[in-house]
């Protein structure tokens, strides 16, 4: 909000002084003090609109004050744009106004820039917020702050966003009590949810008290879409701070929500957000079905409105998730196609948030086939969005898979990163897929040989696994369990191998085909060593002839060799 006042304190003296000068310009004091009032920088037309005196005394007086030194002219009337020449001097003006006058000019400012100049208040409506805030009109402060976080929310300005939401949160307090505020509040907050998203994440204190209060807000009339909105944030929030049993419940009392209103949109989130959270439960079949449903449904050219109403876009999430689940099945053909054409629909959308979210996304991924190299090359672009538009979250998981990217290159530097990224992510309050995040790191140590911090590492990762119900990776940290206890000892081989047991036993139950196939493939190589060459070729040749040729897919490349070694 350029040019509108801040309070300065003035020094004692120097107040006076600006003050005499002020008082020079006797009765034409009245017209800087409206132009004070109006801000630092005030347009000829605005404050003949405001004030009322003839032309020609309104330039004679601004005339003096070019002449005085207290303010600059650019441009010719009626063109003509003034500026005051130092903040003191327009503080000084303003403050010689008593109280009941400065309101009714505040009032008469916001009301005339209403009135004549509405393309000026579509862009800036912050100006008119200030206006009728100074002016005590509290309603139409609170209307035209609102605005304000709209359009910034719109253009991701996140931080700004917030601010213009907070300042209208905090001024509805003075509205009387009732419906109409409370009905006030609640769009208030279901809108603020989306920038508090980008910013501080999912899982933070403040989304959490966000959408609960919007919850409590909710009246029998309340709209569908107002009950959704509340719901799904609450859905976005215990998600991702690690609460899936709540997350699954309130799924699918969305997806039930949706049904009855039979409304594509609502259909949309609804089956991503059962689908994203049966996936991180590790029921993947369940998962591919919603995922394909909302997939199905979503239609590309409504993606900037579902943008505005979930912070990101339904759609190319959906797409995103479907590659993770797909590679996990064994379905791995359709994956990388997936991910690159979810990527492309957020370059296209041109929503930070989203772009990000993808990034990241397809960093899980590519960290997950082996692929340093573009793995990095995704983080580095997250990286650089995430530090630009203060995403605490995306920054966060950008750095622990820039982290993993250095310590796959033999920097030793990565594994103190990817510590920091772990770290930074766990602040924001983001519990889920950390299993992951921990996988990666236990697998450094693992080539590191250090295998006490490795396992370490997994037992943190299973107690989360286990208490928060997050079992889509638990197959892959029992598996690397195993393979842990192998470097520990020989007398921990008998242990191993019963971790590539459960592994197995937990990747069949899950369908996870390719989780199986790892631990499957480490049970293989265990095998070889102890010279139960049979038993090694069984257990791969079971497995291994379901999956398709792909000859840049890291995990059958190592079964087919193991296979080759065993003479199959």
């Amino acid at each position: 909000m350029k040019g509108l006042l801040k309070e300065l304190p003035i020094p004692d003296s120097l107040q006076a002084l600006l003050m005499e000068r002020v008082d020079r310009l006797g009765p034409a004091k009245n017209l800087v003090q409206a132009g004070a009032a109006i801000g630092r920088e005030f347009s000829y037309e605005l404050l003949q609109a405001t004030v009322e005196v003839p032309d020609s005394e309104l330039q004679n007086a601004l005339g003096r004050f070019v002449a005085s030194g207290l303010i600059l002219q650019e441009g010719e009337i009626p063109l003509a744009t003034y500026h005051f020449k130092h903040a003191l001097v327009q503080e000084a003006a303003y403050s010689t106004l008593p109280k009941k006058p400065r309101r009714s000019l505040h009032a008469r400012i916001a009301q005339t820039m209403e009135s004549r100049f509405p393309e000026r208040v579509n862009i800036e409506p912050e100006l008119l917020a200030y206006h009728y805030e100074q002016a005590e009109l509290t309603g139409q402060a609170v209307e035209f702050w609102h605005r304000a976080a709209c359009r910034d929310a719109e253009r991701s300005a996140n931080l700004e966003a917030l601010n213009h939401f907070n300042q209208a949160l905090k001024l509805l307090k003075e509205l009387p009590h009732g419906e109409e505020r409370n009905v006030f509040e609640l769009e208030l907050l279901l809108a603020r949810g989306v920038p508090l998203l980008s910013v501080k994440g999912y899982a933070s204190d403040d989304m959490e008290q966000n959408y609960q209060r919007a919850k409590d807000l909710l009246q029998e009339h309340s709209s569908s879409l107002h009950q959704f909105l509340a719901m799904r944030g609450l859905w976005a929030f215990h998600l991702v701070r690690g609460h899936l049993a709540n997350a699954c419940g309130l799924a699918e009392n969305l997806h039930a929500l949706a049904q009855r209103e039979q409304s594509a949109d609502l259909l949309i989130e609804a089956h991503l957000d059962l689908g994203v959270t049966y996936f991180f439960l590790g029921r993947f079949d369940e998962a591919r079905t919603h995922l394909f449903a909302a997939k199905s449904v979503n239609d590309p050219n409504q993606q900037r409105s579902q943008v505005f109403f979930y912070g990101q876009d339904p759609g190319i999430t959906a797409r995103i998730f479907l590659a993770r689940t797909l590679w996990i099945l064994g379905e791995i053909e359709h994956v990388e196609s997936l991910a690159l054409e979810a990527l492309g629909l957020a370059r296209k959308l041109e929503h930070p948030f989203t772009l990000v979210f993808a990034l990241m996304s397809l960093s899980w991924i590519y960290s997950t086939l082996h692929n340093a190299e573009r793995t990095g090359e995704l983080t580095r672009e997250a990286i650089a969005v995430s530090t630009q538009h203060s995403f605490e979250l995306g920054l966060a998981w950008a750095t622990s898979f820039q982290g993993w990217v250095l310590a796959e290159n033999g920097h030793k530097e990565g594994l103190g990163q990817l510590l920091n990224g772990l770290s930074a992510t766990q602040a924001t309050g983001a519990s889920t897929n950390n299993t992951f995040t921990l996988s990666l790191l236990a697998d450094i140590y693992l080539r590191e040989q250090r295998i006490d911090e490795g396992l370490a590492t997994i037992e943190e990762a299973l107690t989360l696994a286990v208490t928060g119900g997050e079992l889509f990776w638990h197959a892959e940290l029992i598996r690397l369990k195993g393979e842990l206890l192998l470097e520990q000892s020989d007398h921990s081989v008998q242990a191993a191998e019963e971790c590539f047991y459960e592994a197995l036993k937990i990747a069949q139950n899950q369908h996870a085909a390719m989780l199986e196939l790892r631990a499957a493939t480490s049970m293989a190589k265990l095998w070889r060593k102890l010279n139960k060459l049979d038993d090694a070729k069984h257990i791969l040749n079971a497995l291994y002839p379901r999956f398709k040729e792909c000859i840049d897919n890291l995990d059958l490349i190592e079964a087919k060799t193991v296979l080759e070694q065993l003479g199959t």
